[in-house]
Formats: C-alpha cells, structure tokens, sequence
C-alpha cells in the first residue's frame, strides 16, 4: 500500500515535470513493472493513425518507434478501439494477440491492456504482461488505471508546450 502510493508520487512527480516524454514514459514502464512484479510493461501512443511503441521495459529497446498497430489490431489496438481496460489470461488462446517478430516476445501469458483516454479522444495504450499466468487484483488493476491518467496528463501537459 505505502510502497504503490511512493511509486504513484514518483510518477506525479515525473508527469509534471519539465523531462521529455521519452524519457518519462521510459521511467514509468520502469515504476509499473516494478511495482506489479510483472515481467514486462509497455506503453504506445496513439499519432493519429496508429498505436506506436515508445517506451518498453523487456522487448529490444530498437522496436520502440518502429512496432506499430492499427486501431483494433491485437489486444493492445482492441483496447484502445474499445476505449476499455483488456485482461486476457492466456493470449495463446485469445485470436486477437499478435506476435511481433523484432519484439523477440518471450512466451507471455497474461496481459493487461489500459487505453490511455480523455473524453472518448485516444492518447494511448499501457500494457503490462507476465510469462506466468497472473490474476489481476482489484487493486492492482486500479493502479494500473491511475497511472494511465497520470500518462495522460504527462502528454497534454507536453502537447501544450
């Protein structure tokens, strides 16, 4: 409990704070990873056409800007085109998963995936995986939902400038 609302401080601090949104988004892949105990977190922005890969904690850290997914496309282009959060326990058995070769994804199993809103406008996905299967708590799924909004202020915030 006290060690989420640290890390959420951390990343409140990090939103508002004058650093390039590169190296923020990097950072709070970092935060969430750690803090969920899960083996990889991602994060890709909507550009208007696409959902880009911009900040990574597992995959090649040269598929970020180059991965990208179509509005509907795999889990992560789902949740975004739903405008919803996405659990899928197993994604072996889920049709709508999507490998990609230059990510050299290990067998993940369990995926979150948190689009990244305002006001029905998308910014973004956050994505958490694990290689074992996981069940997200409530509250685990709550944290993951408060640091999608703080990603979405980080981003206006720099939209603005």
């Amino acid at each position: 409990e006290k060690m989420e609302i640290m890390t959420l401080e951390e990343i409140s601090m990090l939103a508002s704070s004058d650093y390039d949104l590169n190296e923020v988004l990097q950072s709070v892949v970092e935060k969430t990873a750690k803090r969920l105990g899960v083996d990889v977190s991602s994060i890709y922005l909507w550009d208007g056409k696409e959902l880009v890969l911009r900040a990574t904690t597992s995959f090649r850290k040269e598929a970020i800007g180059k991965v990208r997914l179509k509005l509907g496309e795999g889990i992560t282009g789902s949740a975004a085109k739903e405008r919803k959060p996405i659990i899928v326990k197993d994604v072996s058995k889920d049709p709508r998963y999507k490998r990609f070769a230059e990510l050299r994804e290990q067998d993940y199993t369990t995926m979150l995936s948190h689009p990244i809103i305002h006001k029905g406008e998308l910014f973004g996905v956050l994505n958490v995986q694990t290689i074992a299967p996981k069940d997200f708590q409530e509250d685990e799924m709550y944290f993951v939902s408060v640091i999608a909004n703080m990603l979405l202020s980080a981003i206006m915030i720099r939209k603005k400038v």
